[in-house]
């Protein structure tokens, strides 16, 4: 299963996105990388919060 995050949209529109993927344990974040997402609008402090809880939970983490 893959779960896609967005963070709210900046001051220069753009958007930290998180991609989990359950089956292989990782986390891809970036800048941009996909149009529409499960989950959006997530604060700053969500979007790190989504990042720490899966690292705690055996996740590694990628740049996109």
């Amino acid at each position: 299963m893959i779960l896609k995050v967005s963070q709210k949209i900046n001051s220069c529109g753009w958007r930290k996105q998180l991609i989990i993927n359950f089956e292989e344990k990782t986390i891809t974040k970036g800048a941009f990388l996909f149009h529409s997402g499960d989950i959006d609008n997530v604060s700053a402090t969500q979007y790190k919060q989504f990042i720490e809880h899966f690292k705690n939970n055996g996740f590694s983490v990628m740049e996109g």
